[in-house]
């Protein structure tokens, strides 16, 4: 098959044979998780949204689940609730030959873990503030989710529960975009989590949490501070070699002051981190929002003004690591070329059974 090539703004160069679902030709696979593919893809004109989306498929396998459908309608409905600079846009819960797709805003960039943070140091000496205005823009969009209202205005009171790297998306101009509300808890959505189930990634669970003792949206809060406190130092802050002790640090290891890790960083912003991280959850920052404004104090204290140009360049020199498994991102920027080109057949044939 001819490749396909592309254009800076995400456009097709030329012609080739087009992968159709319905009114969109799907494009490239971007990423696979445990309940659903997303594909890039060419939709309909609109002067709702742009022309190139991301479609969320749940897995073929999901489909006929009642609950995996309906929390999958869920996060379609929240999704079209929040309007947030700092969250991935949901345009519409469409539906085709049995199938169902989120449409969502295609993002020109890649997820947090691709930075490959044990790079981070030796670093210049901004590279610290840089990933504090990443976390505080994290924060920002954190803060939206918890405070959303319905429609009737009435608050929803939604914790996202998997704020990890992976679900953290960095586009090209700086921009932090968040995604990802596949297990998203909200009082009135009807789902809760099992005794003795847990949602989300362990090392980034808080200890509440894991504990079954009452928990709220700062457990949002802790997961971005186990992030600030990991690409701060360049080292993973809680793994064990099985999750069950992956838990136990999480409960109780000692958490390491960044500062002391690395003695180049500000001891200001290093205590800004350890308040996110605090176990006494009373002692930890009520709201997302207070930990972006405490990152932001220290930023323009000894810093100054972190624009999004500054940020910009500074992505763009990250040395990206290769994808993990479970989130593959494709590059924008290059031709998804004939192996992508294939995943994208390979999945069509998926989503139609041919």
């Amino acid at each position: 098959m001819e490749h396909r090539a592309f254009e800076r703004d995400g456009t097709p160069e030329r012609d080739d044979t087009p992968v159709h679902w319905g009114r969109y030709e799907l494009w490239d696979v971007l990423g696979r998780g445990g309940a659903a593919t997303v594909v890039r893809a060419l939709a309909p004109p609109s002067a709702d949204r742009p022309e190139v989306v991301a479609l969320k498929f749940l897995h073929r396998s999901l489909v006929d689940d009642p609950k995996a459908a309906a929390a999958f309608r869920a996060e379609a409905a929240l999704g079209m609730l929040l309007r947030h600079p700092n969250i991935v846009r949901t345009y519409d819960l469409e539906h085709h030959d049995g199938r169902s797709a989120i449409v969502m805003e295609y993002v020109d960039g890649r997820p947090l873990h691709t930075f490959h943070h044990p790079a981070l140091f030796p670093a210049p000496e901004h590279e610290p503030y840089m990933v504090a205005a990443l976390i505080a823009q994290t924060c920002d969009a954190l803060h939206a989710l918890h405070t959303v209202r319905g429609a009737d205005g009435s608050a929803r009171r939604v914790v996202h529960r998997d704020v990890t790297p992976q679900n953290i998306l960095v586009r090209r101009d700086g921009v932090v975009k968040l995604l990802d509300y596949g297990v998203f808890f909200s009082p009135d959505r009807g789902f809760h989590t099992t005794a003795g189930f847990l949602k989300g990634k362990v090392p980034y669970l808080a200890p509440e949490y894991i504990d079954s003792r009452p928990w709220d949206h700062r457990v949002d809060v802790w997961a971005a501070g186990v992030i600030a406190w990991e690409f701060l130092t360049g080292k993973r802050l809680f793994r064990g070699e099985s999750p069950g002790r992956t838990m136990v640090a999480v409960r109780r290891a000692l958490i390491p002051d960044p500062s002391s890790l690395r003695p180049e960083l500000s001891p200001r912003l290093a205590a800004v981190v350890m308040r996110a991280l605090e176990r006494n959850i009373a002692r930890r920052y009520r709201s997302a929002h207070e930990f972006a404004v405490a990152l932001r104090e220290v930023i323009g204290a000894e810093y100054g003004v972190v624009d999004p140009e500054t940020l910009s360049d500074w992505a763009d020199g990250r040395e990206p690591r290769a994808a993990s498994g479970v989130m593959r991102v494709a590059r924008s920027l290059s031709p998804p070329g004939e192996s992508a080109e294939r995943d994208t057949l390979s999945f069509h044939s998926k989503l139609t059974g041919t």
